[in-house]
């Protein structure tokens, strides 16, 4: 008896290892601290008074206090009961015996922030670095936005290799065949040139600016963040996705200038210019949620030589090392 592959869920599919947003940088000031579920458990994220992040699980190892209800003390997370103290590690340091004191260590998870984004890589060690390289060293970076999407978190990275979508949702005409390439297991790029077809006011907009044509490139790691880039406006964006569940996502974008030349213009113009090319993808992004709302992200049905680009992202996908987020923390 055959299966329909329509009806496998990749909703139950495990957690890929890989870089997920949890919020913004600016959201959290030095000594401060908040409890959030990632990956359907709960977690305290806390900057140190030395500016270091550190995620670790949310209840005190010793009698299970909230540590939401503690404090952050210099580098440390301080548990309201019993003034256990926490490291961003999860070692524990208590008036204990020393061995008590190693069993009494917290799950956590690495953390870094990039982009004006905090990310979190689901294990105590992260098994590949944010590609801080595909941004210039001296690059400006705008302010961060946040949108919520009303689908799984993993849509925009499928969306962006669904190469028949491009038309009639984003108003762009390929020029060329579009390139998907690959430089890690983790890692899947597409690049095309595509003519702007002049339907909404944003398309007008870009004309009206000279830009009748792009050439953009967008690099997916781990199905989770995004790096875009339009070599004709001469801006790329950060984005990254946050899981808030079956159908919900958070997803940060921030701008920034990827030409090296734009360093002349630092200052004002450049800050406008990033802060418009911020709002142009978002508005970009924003087109999708009416389309891809309610939908369950599943392989279907797909046409050879039509969907060549979702079939890459799938095999992609489907080989990303994954995570347990089963256990309780």
């Amino acid at each position: 008896m055959s299966t329909n592959r329509f009806s496998q869920n990749v909703l139950d599919y495990s957690t890929p290892a890989s870089w997920f947003a949890v919020g913004k940088s600016s959201s959290l000031k030095m000594g401060e601290h908040r409890s959030i579920q990632f990956l359907n458990q709960q977690w305290i994220l806390f900057r140190g008074t030395n500016g270091q992040l550190g995620l670790i699980s949310r209840y005190c190892s010793h009698m299970g206090a909230d540590l939401n209800a503690g404090c952050v003390a210099e580098k440390q997370m301080v548990c309201p009961l019993h003034k256990w103290r926490y490291n961003r590690d999860g070692s524990c340091e208590a008036d204990i015996p020393s061995m008590k004191a190693m069993e009494a260590g917290l799950s956590s998870f690495e953390v870094q922030e990039w982009a004006g984004i905090i990310f979190v890589f689901p294990a105590k060690v992260a098994v590949y670095e944010l590609p801080r390289d595909l941004v210039h060293k001296s690059a400006a970076f705008s302010s961060t936005n946040k949108i919520n999407f009303p689908f799984n978190w993993f849509l925009p990275a499928l969306n962006t290799f669904d190469l028949s979508h491009f038309g009639p949702v984003h108003n762009r005409e390929f020029i060329e065949k579009p390139q998907i390439s690959s430089i890690d297991k983790n890692h899947l790029e597409i690049r095309f040139k595509a003519r702007v077809l002049t339907r909404r006011l944003q398309d007008r907009f870009m004309k009206v600016l000279g830009f009748d044509t792009v050439d953009v490139s967008c690099d997916c790691w781990g199905a989770s963040l995004l790096i875009m880039r339009n070599y004709k406006t001469r801006v790329g964006a950060v984005i990254g996705v946050e899981p808030r569940g079956d159908s919900n996502s958070n997803l940060y974008i921030t701008a920034f200038n990827i030409a090296k030349e734009d360093e002349a213009a630092v200052g004002k113009a450049l800050r406008i210019k990033l802060e418009i090319g911020r709002i142009a993808t978002t508005a970009y992004l924003k087109s999708d949620i009416p389309v891809l709302k309610g939908m369950l992200p599943r392989e279907g049905v797909l046409i050879p030589g039509k969907d060549d680009g979702v079939l890459q992202f799938w095999r992609f996908f489907h080989q990303l090392p994954k995570v347990d987020v089963s256990n309780e923390n």
